[in-house]
């Protein structure tokens, strides 16, 4: 049992990664079961790969430049806005990791090859392990707060947006 609410919501975060993650597994168990026969050249489905992976890449570089989290406010509002933002990055660096490998799945079955579909999983897993939220991923994301002014930690702001109002309190 956990009984510190910050480590229990990263704890939340990291599982819901995992299951999302699992998702690129369960493609590479079903396609060996798939009955596909090759069809014409696999060289331009993989380039089409490989381009996803370059295009998640660059726009995951852009949409994470920096943390753009308004600051201002009661600390609840703060905390929730710290602890959306930081799911929020979670969630968008896996869909944008994902990619890579969902389109290697779909080209795999294009071209009746399932090798091309370990290039896209080979491309997504560094995007994937840079989403994680990991414990490295919170000191980067508090490194970027403080640029923002923040005195609150991601680590504060997950436990605080994690706790339920105090009663009579309406929710901010």
């Amino acid at each position: 049992m956990i009984d510190d609410p910050a480590a229990a919501r990263l704890r939340q975060l990291q599982l819901m990664f995992t299951a999302v993650v699992g998702g690129l597994v369960m493609f590479g168990v079903l396609l060996p079961l798939l009955e596909l026969a090759p069809k014409g050249d696999a060289l331009p489905f993989v380039i089409a790969v490989v381009l996803v992976a370059v295009v998640a890449a660059a726009a995951r570089s852009i949409a994470f430049r920096r943390v753009a989290v308004d600051v201002t406010g009661s600390s609840e509002q703060v905390a929730g806005r710290i602890a959306g933002a930081f799911a929020t990055r979670m969630f968008l660096g896996i869909a944008l990791g994902e990619a890579p490998g969902i389109a290697g799945f779909a080209m795999a079955i294009l071209t009746g090859r399932p090798w091309v579909y370990l290039v896209g999983a080979a491309l997504a897993l560094p995007l994937l392990a840079a989403a994680a939220p990991t414990d490295s991923a919170v000191a980067r994301f508090d490194r970027e707060l403080q640029l923002t002014g923040s005195a609150m930690t991601t680590r504060e702001a997950l436990a605080a947006a994690s706790q339920p109002p105090a009663a009579g309190v309406p929710p901010a």
